[in-house]
């Protein structure tokens, strides 16, 4: 399950053209929620570099995540908002 879940990742960021996940080089892939729910829209990082939701920080910014970065618990939805998975 965990490779499935990988090569998945890996079709991902080949779709988008980032070519290179290892080194961290994430310019333009999806965001999503802690929930797995895609996120369109601005970003920016708070104090410590973390991404989150809106151009400036107000107290309703969330947290915003890459995939591969995703609680386990969130990435079926996460796959299937990102149209990997039917």
């Amino acid at each position: 399950m965990l490779v499935a879940l990988l090569q998945s990742v890996e079709k991902l960021v080949l779709k988008i053209g980032v070519t290179n996940l290892k080194n961290n080089i994430m310019k333009g892939v999806p965001h999503f929620k802690k929930d797995g729910t895609i996120f369109h829209g601005t970003t920016h990082k708070d104090a410590k570099g973390k991404l989150m939701s809106g151009k400036t920080h107000t107290k309703r910014s969330v947290y915003v995540y890459h995939i591969n970065e995703l609680p386990k618990k969130s990435l079926m939805k996460a796959y299937k908002q990102a149209k990997l998975l039917k």
